[in-house]
C-alpha cells in the first residue's frame, strides 16, 4: 500500500539546495570569523574556559590572537 514518502519522487534541484542551505547553513563555511572571536574575547563575552577550547580547536583564531598579543607587547614596550 502506498504511503506518503515511501517512494523517491524526484531529484534534488538548485531551489531545494538553496532552501536547505538557508535552513541548515552551509557546513563548509565557518560562520564565526577569527576576528569576530577575538572581538568577543576582548569585550569579555566569552568565558575563559570556552576561549581555551576555541584556541585549541581553531588554529586560525589562535594565530590571530598570538598576533594581537605580539602587537600589544610591542606597543607596551615602545610606550
Amino acid at each position: 500500500m502506498g504511503v506518503k514518502g515511501d517512494k523517491w519522487r524526484g531529484g534534488w534541484n538548485r531551489e531545494w539546495e538553496n532552501n536547505f542551505n538557508k535552513i541548515f547553513g552551509d557546513k563548509n563555511k565557518m560562520r564565526t570569523t577569527p576576528k569576530m572571536y577575538l572581538q568577543m574575547w576582548l569585550s569579555e563575552q566569552i568565558p575563559t574556559n570556552e576561549w581555551q577550547r576555541i584556541l585549541e580547536e581553531r588554529p586560525d583564531v589562535n594565530e590571530l590572537y598570538q598576533k594581537h598579543l605580539e602587537k600589544k607587547n610591542v606597543e607596551h614596550k615602545t610606550n
